[in-house]
Order: structure tokens, then sequence, then C-alpha cells
């Protein structure tokens, strides 16, 4: 099965970058499945029924959330009616919407796709893969915006990378204009909200190939595409 995993999508850059280069990957690699973070794809912070479908349409077969799920109130309904729409598992009892779903991929095939709210460190995170390993085809952490470059297979066959950064505009901090964030760190003091940035935006994530007969991975690259960011391609798939 070949995977692609898209890290956080933040704003309409992120949106865009989506938009326009999503469809032909799925064509041109062949892709059976892909789940992107859609939490900051709101104005950077949530997610609309609209954008939903919009993500859906350029290709994702699944969508997940984070701690921004509910910054858009909007999705504490429309969550109930949107089956590819994943929250953390580990929110508490009672919390609308699924932390887990079961999706039908593109070749016909099932995919168990789950969501967690954990890592803040990156430690964190590796132990997460590290508690997964030889039991999911791929681990892959996001909330930082920042590329990791320790993409890997594990000892037992689960593909891992801490963080698959975003898709947005990398001359930002972490997605956002930076004269605000640069003033709350020199002064200490918010004077305004954080904005999205909007300039030209990299496609952040990572492939992977899993073999059909374990489901665990065979190969592991990460993916970068557009803006600022060195371009990554998975040689494995592209001749």
């Amino acid at each position: 099965m070949r995977i692609l995993f898209v890290g956080d999508v933040v704003g309409r850059a992120g949106r865009t970058a989506v938009s326009e280069r999503l469809p032909g990957m799925v064509r041109d690699w062949a892709l059976d499945l892909v789940v992107v973070n859609g939490e900051n794809a709101a104005g950077g912070f949530g997610i609309t029924e609209a954008i939903y479908q919009e993500l859906l349409d350029a290709g994702a077969d699944a969508i997940t959330l984070g701690n921004h799920a509910w910054d858009q109130r909007e999705a504490l309904v429309f969550i109930e009616r949107a089956p590819k729409l994943i929250r953390p598992a580990n929110f508490p009892k009672g919390t609308p919407g699924r932390g887990a779903a079961l999706v039908e991929t593109k070749n016909g095939k099932r995919a168990l796709v789950i969501n967690a709210l954990h890592g803040e460190a990156s430690s964190e995170k590796q132990g997460i893969g590290f508690f997964c390993d030889g039991r999911a085809s791929l681990v892959v952490g996001t909330h930082t915006h920042v590329p990791t470059a320790d993409h890997q297979i594990l000892s037992g066959g689960t593909a891992y990378m801490t963080d698959a950064g975003m898709t947005g505009d990398y001359d930002s901090i972490i997605g956002m204009l930076k004269e605000e964030p640069l003033r709350r760190f020199t002064t200490g003091i918010p004077s305004g909200r954080f904005e999205p940035a909007s300039g030209n935006a990299t496609l952040s994530g990572v492939a992977v190939e899993t073999d059909d007969a374990t489901g665990l991975a065979r190969k592991i690259a990460p993916v970068r595409i557009g803006g600022r960011l060195e371009p990554a391609l998975p040689g494995f798939w592209v001749g």
C-alpha cells in the first residue's frame, strides 16, 4: 500500500498547496491512502465543514485533528456527520466524534487511522513510536510545524517520523506572520491576534510503502514540495 501523510495544513496558503498539488500526487504516485492533518486549516485555528470537504475533494481519505480541534465551534457539531474527520482518541469520554476510523482506501482495502494527543516533546513521540513498533504501519508526529530528519523504519517494521512538518508558508513563525510572535517574544505583551502567513506554501509530509502481506513498512521518505524548503520526493515512486 502506498501511503501519504500530509503535515498540518495552515491557513489558506496551506489549503492552496493541497488543492493544487495533492490531486496530481495521488495520480502520479498511485497513492492508496492519504491522511491530512487539518486542525490548523481554518485561518490557522481549527477546521470548518467546508474546508473538511475541500480537503476530501483534493484527495484526502482521512483528516486528523489535535489540540486545535474545536477552535471553530461548528466542528463540535459537524464532526458527527463527518466520518473521515478524526479527533484525538484520548479526549475525555463523551467528546463528540471519533478517535479512530476504519477508512476504505483508493485500492478498495481498509486502513485503521488512529489519532492520539500525547506528544509535545520529541521524546514522547519517539516513545509512542517504539510502543507501537510492529503493530502499526506508520507512526508520525505533528504539532511543531517543523519537519524532522529522522524518518526511519523501526526494528519491528513500523515507519516512523517525529514530525512531518507543516503545509504552509515557512517564511513565518510556525505558519503565522512573524510580527506578532516576535513582539510577544521580545516584550512579553500580546498586542494582536496571530494571523497565518499567506506566501507560497511548502507541502510537507511523509511517504510510506507497506507490505500487503504484513501491513508493515518497506520504504519511507520525507515529502517537501514547493515554497521555501529544499524539495524532497520519494525516490521509490519518482522515476
